[in-house]
């Protein structure tokens, strides 16, 4: 049985005294009957072998060189990947805390300003408020000062007015007291005992002043209580004007004021001296019509 051997050459198993591979000596003798040229082809044949297994070697070594290097580059690349992803993830770490930071101070900003916003407009609510204020006043002020001046432009009117009624009713208690002292003359004539004819055209010559005077009622003397009645509808403005102006006649004064605005009102007034008193009413700016009815006077006021 042939015994099987590894080449300490060529490490390849082969049989016999040679290998069978790189016909090295497997025993550590020569090959019987090889001359000069098996001896050179046999030398050959090792030095191929020899140079094939320095380049296998030599092969690998750079495979293997190659393969670390690719494992380290791999390793660098993978390194540099790694170190990348936690520069990125430090940076859109980064990023998200400024981003955070930047909305914290703008919802800040955003909420003082609101809060400036609203005080800015609180401030403008009460200075609009204080001017309309102001302005409500001077406009109060000045419609209460206009309303004075219209009540003592009013007053002095009246006063004026007045004064010529009463100038007009001392004239007319002049002209009806020498109408009176005519009687005695009148009668002094009857006495006389004229003609018939004249008798008769003379008495109607003396009662035409008189029918006169009693068809105008503006030269009726009154005295003492008479009273006003004022007639729908009735101005409460107008009403208060009508008093204040009764209050400053001379010789002239309110008792008492009764009724109700929408119905009539009645004005009590005393009289303390003999006045014409229809022709003074209708001088009152606010007088529209004056008209005598039995014992008392109607007035009608004027609407404002």
């Amino acid at each position: 049985m042939t015994k099987t051997i590894r080449c300490p050459n060529c490490g390849r198993k082969s049989e016999g005294d040679f290998c069978q591979w790189c016909r090295y000596p497997l025993l550590g003798g020569r090959p019987p009957g090889l001359g000069e040229v098996e001896r050179a082809a046999d030398a050959e044949a090792r030095k191929q072998v020899m140079d094939e297994r320095k380049m296998a070697e030599r092969k690998a070594r750079e495979l293997a060189k190659r393969k670390t290097r690719e494992a380290k580059e791999a390793k660098d690349k993978e390194k540099q990947e790694a170190k990348e992803v936690r520069e990125l993830a430090r940076r859109e770490a980064k990023e998200a805390k400024e981003a955070e930071e930047k909305a914290r101070r703008e919802a800040k900003e955003a909420e003082e300003r609101e809060k400036w916003e609203a005080e800015e407009a609180k401030k403008r609510a009460k200075l609009e408020a204080r001017e309309a204020k102001g302005k409500a006043k001077r406009e109060a002020r000045e419609a209460k000062e206009k309303e004075k001046r219209g009540a003592e432009e009013a007053r002095e009117k009246v006063k004026r007015e007045v004064k010529q009624a009463k100038y007009e009713a001392r004239t007319e208690v002049k002209e009806a007291k020498k109408t009176k002292n005519a009687k005695p003359a009148r009668e002094k004539t009857k006495k006389a005992k004229p003609a018939r004819g004249k008798t008769k055209k003379a008495k109607s010559a003396r009662e035409k002043p008189e029918k006169e005077v009693a068809l105008t009622g503006d030269v009726r003397l009154y005295r003492e209580n008479v009273i006003l009645n004022i007639a729908s509808p009735i101005d409460i403005t107008q009403l208060e004007v009508f008093e204040q102006a009764l209050s400053e006649i001379e010789n002239l004064r309110v008792v008492m004021v009764s009724g109700a605005i929408d119905d009539s009102i009645q004005v009590l007034v005393y009289v303390g001296a003999p006045l014409a008193l229809i022709s003074t009413l209708r001088k009152i700016p606010v007088v529209d019509e004056v008209a005598k009815r039995d014992n008392d006077i109607k007035v009608k006021l004027k609407s404002s």
